[in-house]
């Protein structure tokens, strides 16, 4: 996905930049660095001069966050304040969200869960119901405290 990234936003065409990024293997996980060491046509390429600053680049950018996403149910749980562990920002409509990955909030420990068919829940009315009584705090984010 690197390569294809940069290469639009270098001004490659799109079939530059798709014959470039067909020769990375399609399977989970794979790098662009190892395709390189895999794929004598992909190496090659790399050295043309048109593609290898989009190469370098890619290499530098692979594996970066792309863009920030939010789960419609999503909930991070913290023996601590969230900001004791994780930067957290606001979406525009004022919610709070984390700024690391999905996948960055469980490797440093926290639990991540998302509420699966749980559209009739919203902060206000539904968690409380999840979590037990609503004693009325709030929270550090504005939003009721469950507990």
């Amino acid at each position: 996905m690197a390569v294809r990234d940069v290469g639009r936003v270098m001004g490659m065409s799109f079939g530059e930049t798709s014959r470039i990024a067909d020769l990375i293997p399609k399977v989970p996980g794979a790098k662009l660095a190892d395709a390189l060491k895999q794929v004598p046509e992909l190496r090659n390429l790399a050295q043309e001069e048109s593609v290898k600053p989009v190469i370098e680049a890619a290499l530098q950018l692979e594996g970066m966050v792309r863009q920030s996403g939010t789960h419609a149910a999503g909930v991070v749980i913290a023996d601590r304040d969230l900001t004791d562990y994780l930067p957290l920002t606001r979406d525009d409509t004022g919610a709070v969200m984390t700024q690391f990955s999905m996948g960055a909030v469980g490797d440093i420990g926290l639990l991540k869960n998302g509420l699966f068919g749980a559209e009739d829940v919203d902060r206000d009315s539904g968690l409380s119901a999840l979590g037990g009584e609503d004693h009325g705090e709030k929270d550090d984010a504005g939003g009721d405290s469950v507990g």
